[in-house]
């Protein structure tokens, strides 16, 4: 099953819209932030690119398959190393979209209801495969979109430009404010590990998803700030804050259309953590129930912690969740694959 570039640059942007307005919580709010996370997405640009030469040297393999064809002893530990990553990603994943929901619609379902539902259809989603995913990432946007422009449009009247304020930015803040853009990047791990389901140019996909997230994100923060001003500070959730604001005549609460839509992305991003290891798994195993036990494997080792931290007060653990994640994005999304780059031409020309 293979998924062109405008399918994985939906994938992706989905994935990482998902994680931005879901992480808005985090964020001490100006005009400042716009700056590190412009600086951000020009750092994943580079991180991106081991990823490239892998794909473009060899279009079928994703890193772990190159990692066991250079050494089998090699690729196992690399495999150990980001199935524990990509189930860390499910529980971080899932305890951000319950706090989401929790803050938001507390009292509308219980919480571990949800969570476990979200894993089902997570889970549903990666049986499927990339072309059930990439369908699915395809009707979303459209609702995306379609939520957007009426969030606007209902908003912009009230728009007011001194609302729009600016804080010093600090070195230290810079680096912060970069460094946490980087945590939120995952996507490029899981793009070293998708790879053999694209069947035409990843440069397409992977750098227009960076400037499509650029744009859409900070044009989202800015409508927030001219919307809600210093009140951004003391909002949880932004841009949710922005949709409850918006009435339209055809639509009076507009912050269950943002649950639902964010439902689907979370159910999208999650998948993929799973979806991920299937080009390796689809090597080494061919008893279909076998496969299925593996592919669940992340939902069960990163959803079950994620559901008992539902319960506790404190389910943000920043971190693991921004310190943690910024140094092991450069390690299992850059250097790792740099490496395996290197030694699988090695190997070849050894060969």
């Amino acid at each position: 099953m293979k998924i062109s570039s405008w399918q994985l640059l939906l994938i992706l942007f989905l994935s990482r819209l998902f994680t931005t307005i879901t992480f808005f919580s985090l964020d001490s709010f100006s005009a400042a932030i716009l700056l590190p996370f412009c600086i951000s997405v020009f750092v994943e640009a580079v991180l991106f690119i081991p990823a490239i030469l892998l794909y473009r040297k060899y279009p079928d393999e994703n890193l772990l398959i190159s990692a066991f064809k250079t050494a089998k002893p090699f690729g196992t530990v690399l495999t150990v190393i980001y199935g524990v990553f990509l189930s860390f990603l499910v529980f971080k994943t899932l305890r951000f979209f319950l706090y989401f929901f929790s803050s938001a619609f507390g009292d509308l379902i219980p919480i571990v209801l949800v969570g476990v539902l979200l894993l089902i259809a997570a889970a549903f989603i990666a049986h499927l495969g990339i072309q059930a995913a990439a369908r699915s990432a395809s009707v979303v946007f459209a609702f995306f979109v379609a939520m957007l422009v009426i969030v606007l449009f209902a908003t912009a009247p009230d728009f007011e430009a001194e609302n729009y304020y600016t804080v010093p930015l600090s070195t230290s803040s810079l680096w912060q404010g970069i460094s946490d853009g980087v945590s939120r990047s995952d996507e490029v791990v899981v793009l070293v590990l998708i790879m053999p389901y694209l069947r035409d140019k990843i440069c397409k996909a992977v750098y227009g998803f960076s400037g499509a997230k650029l744009i859409v994100i900070e044009g989202i923060i800015t409508c927030c700030m001219l919307l809600l001003g210093g009140y951004m500070s003391a909002s949880p959730f932004s841009f949710f804050t922005m949709c409850k604001y918006a009435n339209t005549a055809f639509i009076e609460r507009l912050d269950a259309v943002y649950l639902f839509v964010w439902t689907c992305m979370g159910a999208i991003k999650l998948s993929l953590y799973s979806i991920a290891l299937k080009p390796l798994y689809e090597n080494v195993v061919t008893d279909k129930s076998k496969l299925l036990c593996l592919s669940c494997l992340p939902f069960i080792i990163g959803g079950i912690p994620a559901l008992i931290f539902s319960c506790k007060s404190q389910m943000i653990i920043p971190f693991l969740d921004i310190h943690v994640t910024f140094y092991a994005i450069l390690l299992l999304g850059f250097l790792l694959p740099l490496v395996v780059y290197f030694l699988r031409r090695c190997k070849r020309e050894k060969n």
